[in-house]
């Protein structure tokens, strides 16, 4: 995952922080990161971890999924509505629920 988010380029969506350990080598690649995850508990922990990072609590239901760059550990049931919002905001189509 850090490899190839490694040779994109733009400013990285990590969607679902964990406790950080695929987001910490995010931070190391110095690009602008942003991540969220809807547990404050985790958000309160990674913002402690990484200052320099924009940590979020956000749900990856309803935030913008604009950035160019999008890289997460996303649970199985949530992997079909988000790729539903990425595919119609490619497709500039309004998301289905």
């Amino acid at each position: 995952m850090i490899a190839v988010t490694g040779q994109e380029r733009g400013p990285v969506l990590k969607i679902g922080t964990g406790d950080g350990a695929p987001t910490v080598p995010l931070a190391a690649l110095g690009r602008d990161l942003t991540a969220i995850d809807i547990d404050e508990h985790r958000v309160r922990r990674l913002r402690q971890l990484l200052p320099t990072v924009r940590v979020g609590r956000a749900d990856a239901l309803r935030h913008p999924l604009e950035h160019p760059v999008l890289v997460g550990n996303v649970p199985y049931h949530l992997t079909t509505p988000i790729l539903r919002r990425l595919l119609a905001r490619s497709a500039g189509a309004p998301p289905s629920s």
